[in-house]
């Protein structure tokens, strides 16, 4: 999209080759356009918000809470005794927005992109709702497959919020075997991974992204979400840690952790939600199971 936004125009993006999907720009909110990349924000009657990332639609504020709010609060309170995240990604903020509601927990976030960060902290204040000023976040300007490799520090919870597992994609390097075995390289024992791993049922890729994922962790599942705003709505990610008893933690325990938080306000996520989560229609698992089978072959 060479030329400016304007009201009235129709914003289209093609996921996957003969499937497209359009939002209308009802008001241009701001753009940006200059030497870190393409930026904006519209509002779309339907969807609210939208931010737009070199012309892929990224998150609407009708929606983004069902992404973030399962990307984060299922691993925490899944583990229990949670420390340390480490996001990689997530530039925008409103992971980190979610993983702060936990009081107890510090935070590194590292992105590569800090003209994201920079545009979050100036035109998306709702989003992340002053995450950047918490003292509890370290916000680290870096190739986060670097970060993992040279970090002296330890996590119990990684979440990867790159962009879509593509093979030509800027995150394509975030779903390399390599990058999991490095990433697992800084969890401490029983730690848990999760990472976007997009539309299994339109893209090829997130199984390639799964198999990998399989090849370093003793457990790896997907656990499925819908949003909206993503094609098809249905969406997944990817699950992995060396403790199978995290998956078998009854629901009353999972409710007995969350109430401990005192968090009130999420819309989507509850214990019992993220536990059924896991629970997967037939194509989905025989996706995980070949995974599984490849990575014990590999």
């Amino acid at each position: 999209m060479a030329t400016p936004l304007a009201k009235g125009d129709w914003v289209t993006e093609e996921i996957v080759p003969g499937w497209r999907q359009q939002m209308l720009v009802d008001e241009v909110m701001v753009e940006e356009r200059n030497d870190l990349g393409h930026r904006a924000v519209f509002k779309n009657q339907a969807l609210g918000d939208v931010l737009l990332i070199e012309d892929r639609i990224q998150l609407t504020s009708r929606d983004e809470h069902a992404y973030h709010e399962m990307f984060t609060h299922v691993p925490i309170v899944g583990h229990g005794k949670v420390k340390d995240v480490l996001i990689i990604g997530g530039g925008d903020g409103a992971s980190l927005r979610e993983v702060l509601k936990h009081r107890t927990l510090r935070v590194t976030l590292v992105d590569i992109d800090p003209g994201i960060i920079a545009f979050s902290k100036k035109f998306l204040p709702t989003l992340h709702r002053e995450a950047w000023d918490d003292a509890r976040a370290t916000v680290v300007i870096a190739d986060g497959s670097a970060f993992v490799v040279n970090t002296q520090d330890k996590f119990d919870v990684i979440i990867v919020d790159s962009t879509d597992p593509v093979p030509d994609g800027p995150s394509a390097v975030l779903y390399q075997e390599q990058f999991y075995r490095d990433c697992k390289g800084c969890l401490r024992p029983g730690g848990i991974i999760v990472t976007q791993n997009g539309h299994p049922n339109f893209e090829e890729y997130p199984a390639v992204a799964l198999g990998n994922l399989a090849k370093v962790f003793t457990n790896t599942t997907l656990y499925q979400f819908c949003v909206p705003t993503y094609m098809g709505g249905l969406q997944s990610f990817g699950w992995a840690s060396d403790d199978a008893s995290i998956l078998d933690v009854a629901v009353k325990t999972l409710e007995e952790r969350w109430a401990a938080t005192g968090i009130t306000d999420c819309r989507v996520y509850t214990p019992a939600y993220g536990k059924a989560s896991f629970v997967l229609p037939r194509w989905m698992q025989e996706i995980v199971d070949a995974a599984a089978k490849a990575a014990k072959g590999a």
